[in-house]
């Protein structure tokens, strides 16, 4: 931006004035170049996040895939276990205390917890008989960890862990998901936490023109000020 030309009638006090002006005007531009991009990014995230809004179920596999998983875990442990008591009795002992237990959680789990993202939140309801609601701020996520194991990487599926501010623990943990879902939640996740990062930081850094003055004063106004405030001091 080139500096105003002026004539030798331009006092140092206009000059102050006009590049005052020209520096607000810049201002302004930025920051209406700035909360552009945040609204841009804010409608991104809601087309983006459109179909996370309804209530939505873990996937199918999630009626299987930990039982497989828990079978595959298992299968050293049964080969000893075998050399001692024999197969059949360990095969007896683990699908009763350890399969069918897993399986009749997550066939329970499976149709009784759901989920979905609702403004600034992402809502999770569990329960059978009492309905169960948890609300997690994403402005409180820490951390949202996508994990993936060997069958998961297999088959493309994949669990969302969700840890927040405050807690040693899990906030959430949604298992299981399609990879393209999982990688949507955190992705929605992040955007809204970056369009929320923005707003704040625009709110903060927005000048107030009502209380912001400029005084101009010259050596001699400085010096009959400071007289004058000792004199008023001393007389008081």
């Amino acid at each position: 931006m080139s500096s105003p030309k002026t004539d030798p009638a331009t006092t140092a006090a206009d000059l102050q004035k006009i590049e005052s002006r020209q520096n607000q005007q810049t201002a302004g531009e930025n920051e209406g170049g700035s909360s552009d991009d945040v609204a841009t990014l804010a409608a991104a995230t809601a087309d983006e996040s459109a179909s996370l809004q309804h209530d939505s179920r873990l996937h199918k596999s999630s009626l299987w895939l930990p039982v497989v998983e828990l079978v595959a875990r298992s299968i050293i442990p049964m080969m000893i276990g075998s050399l001692f008591v024999g197969p059949l009795n360990v095969v007896f002992f683990v699908v009763l205390f350890f399969v069918l237990p897993t399986a009749a959680y997550y066939v329970l789990r499976y149709f009784t917890f759901t989920y979905r993202v609702v403004g600034e939140e992402l809502i999770l309801q569990s329960g059978l008989l009492s309905r169960r609601e948890r609300r997690i701020p994403f402005d409180r996520v820490q951390e949202v960890e996508i994990q993936q194991s060997l069958l998961g990487r297999l088959f493309g599926y994949a669990s969302v862990n969700i840890s927040t501010a405050g807690s040693d623990t899990k906030e959430a943990a949604l298992n299981v998901l399609t990879m393209p879902t999982a990688e949507l939640l955190k992705r929605v996740i992040s955007r809204r936490q970056q369009v929320g990062t923005s707003i704040a930081a625009a709110d903060v850094a927005e000048p107030s023109s009502a209380h912001d003055y400029v005084f101009d004063l010259d050596l001699r106004t400085l010096v009959l000020g400071g007289l004058t405030s000792k004199v008023v001091a001393t007389v008081g």
